[in-house]
């Protein structure tokens, strides 16, 4: 940045005054009290106030014994190009121009645009890094010039090591009370304990209220639930109904159809009955019960007369063998003596034992024949006629028996008795089961009790036909009657836990307006708590980085300041200090004396003006590291007081050369600067007014 002219309008001593400025080299020259502080401060305010700030010290700028407020232009250069600034805090109105045309208003965005072009994000940093004031270097020590490099690296007056104990106390009283119990807690323990007690007392109403919603929606569910459910339970029993009905029905028309079915049995019994007595009836007087005695009585004679011809044909049989004595044992003895007589020549033992046995066979064929011609024969023959006249005597009462039965022979009686007694079974079975039919009613009874079945068939046959479309089989009507049994299960319960909700609904305690006033209050303390963790973190990370950047700045210090100190103090001395070491923990410096031979420490064994030039030299350098690419102007406070002309000399040939790169302004009561210089600006005297 070049400023090429600066405009004040009733600021401070000069009403109306304009500076004009080069490249290069500016000295301001003038007496005391003659306006260069004044300007230095006009450029510090166009740079880095508002026009609309209300700060007094802004404020008491103003031209002495004004009533309205100053206004301040300035015309610079940035990269070949032309720009106008103008700051009317009267108006408090600003305005950035490019070349006369395009303009822009905004505040913010005009100083984001100053601080990008100088380099120097801040007042603070400006001041502690462009501006070099007069006396400033000859105070610096070495623990001074640590902490102002940290000053400047930082951007601010406070110096790293005075910000962390700073923080690191502020840090310790937020958090009082977290690692261990304490009397006062912190702020963030306070907050938390708060937080924890609003979040207890937000649980109890929550979990209060979270119930009675349950219980709302748990009633609303159970009335759409239990809604579904009974239509469906309905239905179910409907057809379960319906079902049983039909059953019942069912079973009354089966009984119905048994005792029409029972009717037309009865009737088929009665018919089979009277068939199977006319059966009976036409097997004539063997069928009665006299006639069945008879049969008897005929029985027993037949058994008499069969022992009488038995007894008959037995003594018959006798008597014919006594009458004719079989001739084979008597014609046999006699051939045998015959035998034995014929060949008594040859008398012989066997011959003899022959004609002997001859002679017994013989005498026992005769001797019964002899027997019979001596007793006689006719007692026997009585006995076997009057035996005969008996069986013929039988045979007549049986024949006359059988005739009053009507049959040609006992057999027949026999079998026509057998099949009556036939016929008596099946009766009986057929009677009792005919009296099983009826109940033991008459038939006549039984036949009016059932007159009216076929009708009733019919009614219930029809009723069913209707409940056919809604029939279902004993298994499907099984799984209903479970289904329904559960349904009026679920029904029960969801009337239960229905009647439970609807009873919390009514005596619950629990408002949502408690719920939201704790979750107000909580939130209000998570949000004071957020706040304070953040402050925490920050406090944390400022902490770390400010004690990163320490560390970082002192390197960073260390490498610049040893590199630029060394090849400007080189230049400033005339090369009679070339090499510098810095102490990375304090920034104490070193340089190699070529007189002696050895290192000297810059704080303790070199003189004041070259100590300073030491410390003109690590500004520099570090000005150029800091502000990189930006070229701000170099402000000048009359630094060189201590400075004999040799050394002022080469300082000032060391500025000349740098202002090829940078404008530099130096403000000064002396001439000797004005040779130097590619622009001399002066100023009137103190009781001049501009």
């Amino acid at each position: 940045m070049i400023v090429r002219r600066i405009v004040l309008s009733g600021f401070r001593k000069f009403d109306d005054r304009a500076i004009e400025l080069s490249d290069g080299l500016n000295v301001v020259r003038g007496p005391n009290e003659a306006g260069k502080s004044t300007i230095h401060t006009a450029l510090r305010t166009l740079l880095y106030d508002k026009a609309t700030t209300t700060d007094r010290k802004v404020k008491a700028l103003k031209s002495w014994g004004a009533e309205e407020m100053f206004r301040l232009e300035m015309d610079f250069e940035v990269d070949g190009t032309l720009r106008r600034l103008t700051k009317d805090f009267a108006a408090r109105t600003c305005e950035l121009s490019l070349d006369g045309t395009s303009s822009c208003v905004d505040p913010d965005e005009i100083q984001s645009s100053l601080y990008s072009w100088l380099g120097c994000p801040t007042e603070k940093f400006f001041e502690s890094t462009v501006c070099v004031k007069q006396d400033e270097l000859a105070k610096l020590d070495r623990h001074e010039m640590a902490e102002r490099l940290q000053r400047l690296m930082a951007g601010g007056d406070v110096a790293a090591r005075t910000a962390l104990k700073k923080l690191e106390k502020a840090r310790k009283d937020l958090l009082v009370g977290l690692s261990s119990p304490a009397k006062s807690p912190g702020p963030i323990k306070q907050a938390m304990d708060g937080l924890e007690e609003l979040q207890r007392r937000g649980e109890r109403v929550g979990e209060e209220l979270a119930r009675v919603d349950e219980a709302r929606v748990l009633v609303a569910e159970a009335d759409k639930r239990l809604g579904g459910l009974r239509r469906e339970l309905a239905a179910l029993s409907a057809t379960i109904e319906k079902n049983e009905k039909a059953r019942a029905l069912k079973t009354e028309l089966e009984t119905t159809r048994r005792a029409y079915a029972a009717r037309s049995r009865a009737r088929a019994l009665t018919g089979e009955i009277s068939v199977l007595r006319s059966e009976r009836t036409a097997l004539g007087r063997v069928a009665t019960d006299e006639g069945e005695e008879v049969v008897r009585e005929l029985r027993s004679r037949r058994a008499a007369l069969d022992e009488k011809t038995r007894r008959l044909e037995e003594t018959a049989a006798v008597g014919a063998v006594s009458e004719r004595p079989p001739l084979t044992l008597p014609i046999t003895g006699a051939l045998i003596l015959l035998l034995g007589l014929a060949a008594g020549a040859a008398l012989t033992p066997f011959l003899f034992l022959l004609a002997v046995v001859g002679a017994a066979l013989l005498a026992y064929g005769l001797s019964p024949i002899l027997g019979r011609l001596r007793s006689g024969s006719g007692g026997e023959a009585s006995a076997l006629r009057s035996l005969k006249e008996e069986i013929e005597a039988g045979e007549v009462e049986m024949r006359s028996g059988l005739e009053r039965l009507g049959v040609g022979s006992l057999e027949e009686a026999e079998r026509r008795l057998a099949a009556a007694e036939e016929l008596d079974r099946r009766m009986s079975a057929k009677e009792g089961e005919l009296r099983g039919v009826t109940g033991g009613k008459t038939l006549e009874d039984f036949e009016a009790e059932t007159q009216g079945l076929a009708t009733e068939i019919e009614r219930k046959e029809e009723v069913l036909a209707e409940h056919a479309s809604s029939e279902v089989d004993p298994v499907k009507l099984e799984r209903l009657r479970q289904e329904a049994g559960r349904i009026e299960r679920e029904v029960a319960e969801l009337d239960k836990r229905r009647t439970e909700a609807t009873y919390l609904l009514k005596h619950t305690d629990a408002d949502p307006e408690d719920a939201a006033r704790l979750e107000e209050e909580a939130a209000e303390l998570r949000e004071r708590l957020e706040r304070l963790e953040q402050r925490r973190r920050v406090y944390e990370a400022a902490i770390e980085g400010i004690g990163r950047a320490e560390q970082d700045t002192m390197a960073k210090a260390t490498e610049v300041i040893q590199q630029s100190v060394g090849e400007l103090a080189s230049e400033i001395t005339g090369g009679r200090y070339e090499e510098v070491r810095v102490d990375e923990k304090d920034l104490a410096m070193t340089v190699l004396s070529r007189e002696k031979g050895e290192w000297a420490s810059v704080d303790d064994e070199l003189s004041q003006a070259t100590r300073e030039q030491f410390y003109l030299a690590a500004r520099l350098g570090l000005l150029q590291e800091l502000c990189g690419e930006a070229r701000p102007p170099l402000l000048l406070d009359d630094p060189f007081v201590t400075f004999d002309s040799e050394r002022r000399d080469r300082t000032m040939r060391l500025l000349r050369r740098l202002s090829e790169g940078r404008q530099i302004l130096l403000f000064t009561c002396d001439e000797e600067y004005d040779g130097y210089a590619d622009r001399v600006i002066e100023l009137a005297g103190k009781d001049e007014r501009a």
